[in-house]
C-alpha cells in the first residue's frame, strides 16, 4: 500500500489557488503533501526570448 501521496490542485479557467485552501487542508491534516498553483490566465505573453518587461 502507498502511503507516500502527493496531489497537485490546479484552478479551472479563471481560478485561484485560494479555491482549494479547505481541501488543501484537510490532505495535509491526512499528513499527505500538497501542490497547489496558481496559473497566470490574464498575464500579457512573454515577448520573444522569454525575456519578462
Amino acid at each position: 500500500m502507498v502511503t507516500d501521496v502527493t496531489y497537485v490542485l490546479i484552478p479551472g479557467a479563471g481560478g485561484s489557488a485560494w479555491y482549494w485552501h479547505l481541501v488543501e487542508a484537510e490532505l495535509l491534516q491526512r499528513g499527505h503533501d500538497v501542490v497547489v498553483v496558481d496559473l497566470r490566465a490574464n498575464a500579457s505573453p512573454a515577448p520573444p526570448g522569454g525575456a519578462q518587461p
